[in-house]
């Protein structure tokens, strides 16, 4: 049962790094772009607001100029544009949450199975030896009892982490969200009375 659970670690892990290197490139300032793109704007100088956008490959810069791209057009239509470009950044934010989900849920159970396994083998060397009329003493039994207790420490040792890991990680995709949501009107209000 051991495998199974150190394969869960395995790719665990591997979500892990991939998602704090994905938050750690996207991490930018969010008041300086915004601050860089109204002064541009205010300058009339929509190439340079979008050039400050094409400058951050990150979620928030994509979202703003999709917004910037509606320059001219109704603020409705502004919002429209950046909810789109939004919509299409959550999947990006949201990726290997879901599987990291199912392993912090699985792995205990992974545990669970490999405890009933190990006791399940120990109950069975004493039924064996008993009809043998051979009692069992403790070595028969302790493979099945470290198996046990084993599988359940491991499962444990990855489960809580991940869990961990996981709450943290929404947090920051509820973040980011959070910032893209919130730029939009500004955006929107200053396009349309800069017009």
């Amino acid at each position: 049962m051991m495998a199974p659970i150190l394969l869960c670690s395995v790719l665990a892990l591997a979500m892990v790094i991939e998602k704090f290197r994905y938050f750690t490139f996207i991490n930018i300032d969010a008041e300086a772009l915004k601050s860089n793109i109204f002064t541009a704007i205010r300058d009339n100088n929509i190439k340079a607001a979008l050039g400050a956008c094409d400058a951050h490959d990150v979620p928030l810069a994509r979202v703003l100029k999709a917004g910037l791209l509606q320059y001219g057009k109704s603020r409705e239509e502004i919002i429209r544009a950046m909810e789109e470009a939004g919509g299409l950044e959550v999947p990006e934010l949201e990726r290997f949450l879901l599987p990291l989900f199912i392993i912090g849920n699985v792995v205990p159970f992974l545990g669970l199975l490999g405890t009933l396994l190990g006791l399940g083998s120990s109950f069975y060397t004493i039924h064996t030896r008993a009809v043998a009329l051979n009692p069992a003493v403790f070595s028969d039994l302790s493979f099945g009892v470290w198996a046990a207790f084993i599988t359940t420490v491991a499962a444990f040792l990855i489960a809580v982490p991940v869990f961990i890991i996981y709450q943290y990680c929404i947090s920051r995709v509820e973040y980011y969200i959070l910032q893209i949501e919130a730029a939009g009107p500004d955006l929107a209000d200053f396009l349309t009375h800069t017009a």
